[in-house]
């Protein structure tokens, strides 16, 4: 190719982006890019933390303690003897 050719694209290029960068939807992109790779890089500390407990078993329901029945003997009674 001609170099003067080469040269005349690059610029058109160079043009080209920059106009892009400058553009709204372009800074949205780049925005949205960098968030993503927040993630991408290292999951959010609420992601382990969903994964451990989806993990766990879910809590065993206590059984009752049983109640054991009083039979009151009417021939037992205590005395107190006071002095």
């Amino acid at each position: 190719m001609d170099a003067n050719l080469v040269a005349s694209l690059q610029e058109e290029e160079r043009l080209i982006l920059d106009e892009l960068r400058r553009s709204m939807s372009y800074r949205r992109l780049e925005e949205i890019r960098g968030v993503l790779s927040l993630y991408g890089q290292q999951p959010p500390v609420g992601a382990a933390l969903d994964a451990m407990l989806a993990r766990q078993e879910p809590p065993r329901p206590r059984r009752a303690t049983p109640v054991l029945p009083v039979i009151a003997l009417g021939t037992e009674t205590r005395i107190a003897d006071v002095a």
